[in-house]
C-alpha cells in the first residue's frame, strides 16, 4: 500500500512538471507571435500614413533611372548653333584654323565659342551658345575671310505635320485659310502654317502635309482639326533620310562615300539599270 502510494506522488510530480514545460512553451510562443504582429504593423495601425496608402507601397525615385528625353532637355538654355566653313583654295584645316585665329577675335565681338571641331569631308565646324552670336560670328568672318573661305550657317528645319483625312474640295490655296478659320479657338494666325504638298494613300485617303512652328504644332497635335465637314487628325510627318547611290540611311547621295548600290538586288549598278527578277531581290539593308 505504502509502495502505491508514493508510485501515485511520482507521478502526480511528473505531471506537474510536464505542465509546467508545456505553460513555458505556449508563453514563448505567445511572444514570438506579439513580435510577428509588431513587425507587420501597418502604417496606419501605428499613426501614420491614411489607410488608402497602405495598400500599395511606392519606393522613393532613384537617380539612377533612365530620363526620357523631354524630361533631360527641360532645364536646357537654348541650342547650340553651328556654322560650318570651307575652303575656296586647297587650306588644309590647320591652315583654316590659323586663318580665323589670326584675324578674328571672339572677345571683341563678344562671342563666346563653345566648340571648334574638324569634319571628315574637310570643312570647320564652329559652335556658338545663341542664334545671335553665331550670326555676328559670321558676318565678321564674312568681312575678314570671305575670300578664302565658303560660310555655311545651319539652320533648323520647322517641324511637318500631316493633317489626315481632308476633304477633297481642300487644295494647297485653300488649306492655310480653312485650317486658322475654322479653328479659331487655337488661334493659328499667331503661327506658321505653310501647306506643302498634299498625298492620297492607296485607300483612297487625302493628307495635307504643313510646315509649322514648334508653338503651332503643340497646339494640332493635341486637338482634333476641323477641315471643312470632316473632324481631322494630326500626326507628326516624319521621312527617313536615304541615299539614292548607296541605298543607305541617314545621308544623301551629295555626301555618300560609298559605292553605287542597287535598292533591289544590291548589286553594284543603278536602279533604273536593275534586270535581276522579282524572286532574287536582295535589299540591302535587310543582309546581316
Amino acid at each position: 500500500m505504502q509502495a502505491t502510494v508514493e508510485e501515485v506522488i511520482r507521478q502526480k510530480d511528473q505531471t506537474e512538471r510536464e505542465a509546467q514545460a508545456t505553460t513555458s512553451k505556449l508563453n514563448s510562443c505567445t511572444a514570438d507571435n506579439k513580435n510577428t504582429e509588431r513587425m507587420l504593423e501597418t502604417p496606419r495601425e501605428k499613426g501614420g500614413l491614411p489607410h488608402r496608402m497602405t495598400s500599395r507601397q511606392v519606393l522613393p525615385p532613384r537617380d539612377n533611372y533612365p530620363k526620357l528625353y523631354s524630361v533631360a532637355v527641360a532645364g536646357r538654355e537654348g541650342r547650340k548653333c553651328k556654322l560650318s566653313l570651307r575652303t575656296k583654295d586647297k587650306h588644309t584645316q590647320d591652315e583654316i584654323k590659323r586663318l580665323l585665329k589670326a584675324k578674328i577675335n571672339p572677345t571683341e565681338i563678344n562671342v563666346s565659342i563653345l566648340a571648334l571641331k574638324t569634319l571628315r569631308d574637310g570643312r570647320i565646324l564652329i559652335e556658338a551658345g545663341s542664334k545671335k552670336e553665331i550670326e555676328t560670328l559670321g558676318a565678321k568672318i564674312q568681312e575678314r575671310c570671305g575670300e578664302e573661305l565658303e560660310i555655311n550657317i545651319q539652320k533648323l528645319r520647322n517641324p511637318r505635320v500631316v493633317i489626315l483625312n481632308i476633304p477633297n474640295d481642300v487644295t494647297l490655296e485653300n488649306a492655310k485659310d480653312t485650317l486658322t478659320q475654322q479653328n479659331t479657338e487655337l488661334n493659328l494666325t499667331e503661327g506658321k502654317t505653310d501647306p506643302k504638298f498634299s498625298y492620297t494613300t492607296k485607300r483612297g485617303m487625302k493628307n495635307l502635309v504643313i510646315e509649322v512652328d514648334s508653338n503651332t504644332r503643340k497646339k494640332l497635335l493635341q486637338n482634333r482639326i476641323k477641315m471643312g465637314w470632316t473632324i481631322c487628325k494630326v500626326d507628326d510627318y516624319i521621312v527617313a533620310k536615304r541615299c539614292f547611290r548607296c541605298s543607305r540611311f541617314n545621308h544623301t547621295h551629295k555626301e555618300c562615300r560609298g559605292i553605287e548600290t542597287c535598292p533591289l538586288c544590291s548589286g553594284n549598278h543603278k536602279l533604273k539599270e536593275c534586270n535581276t527578277p522579282k524572286s532574287e531581290y536582295k535589299y540591302t539593308n535587310c543582309q546581316v
